[in-house]
């Protein structure tokens, strides 16, 4: 039971790290128009629709970072490593994208409270924020699968459902939040979110390796397609 805790613990520390990118997703698409259409900015809906071609200039950047460039890293960490490919390797990519993604934040909220030309928030802020949705999420997800690929299946399902449930209820709690605590509390808030979940990753570049082999017999044992829990 504690083996399985410990697998399961591991799991959702990742998950909490690929979920917290669809929170920033959620806190623009909420926000955006609540801020852009009123003083100082008074965007029409058009422009306000057209902050988000920033965040997808970031995305692109973002999927360019933790797609080819990190496998190259991969592939070149692995011939280093005598052949051997280890998961953490994925992992000292999510470094950028989790010091970019956290300035983003303090650029987008900070940015609107105090009025900025909209390059900063609207321009900088979101394209940084883009830029930690398209590669940290796709990075962490990676390593979940990397870490466990007998079971990439079940693993991308649980990774997915617990991703949507935080997006889901910060889409909820967006509006509450800043209603109670205004824009500069909640910026602060969620910049201390995103650097402590984002940079969670230097607990497994650590000790990913020594969690995976604990995990071993357990993983074994479940990836194993006539295993049951009727039988065991």
């Amino acid at each position: 039971l504690h083996t399985a805790y410990r697998r399961q613990r591991q799991m959702c520390i990742r998950d909490r790290v690929y979920g917290v990118q669809v929170m920033w997703l959620s806190l623009l698409a909420t926000t955006g128009s609540e801020f852009f259409s009123v003083e100082p900015y008074n965007f029409s809906a058009d422009a306000v629709g057209n902050t988000n071609f920033s965040s997808l200039i970031g995305c692109f950047f973002g999927s360019f970072w933790g797609g080819v460039l990190s496998d190259k890293f991969v592939a070149w960490k692995a011939r280093r490593n005598n052949g051997i490919l280890e998961p953490e390797f994925r992992l000292w990519f999510v470094l950028l994208p989790a010091a970019i993604n956290s300035a983003g934040l303090i650029m987008y909220g900070l940015g609107l409270n105090n009025g900025i030309h909209w390059i900063l928030p609207g321009g900088f802020g979101m394209g940084f924020i883009g830029f930690g949705i398209g590669s940290a999420g796709a990075l962490t997800l990676t390593y979940a699968l990397d870490c466990y690929p007998k079971m990439q299946s079940e693993g991308l399902v649980f990774m997915l459902f617990l991703r949507n449930m935080i997006g889901m209820g910060f889409t909820f709690a967006i509006q509450p939040w800043l209603d109670r605590d205004g824009l500069v509390t909640t910026t602060w808030l969620m910049f201390m979110l995103s650097m402590i979940f984002n940079f969670s990753c230097l607990i497994f570049i650590k000790w990913g390796k020594y969690y995976r082999i604990k995990t071993k017999d357990m993983y074994l044992k479940f990836s194993d397609p006539n295993y049951s829990f009727a039988n065991k």
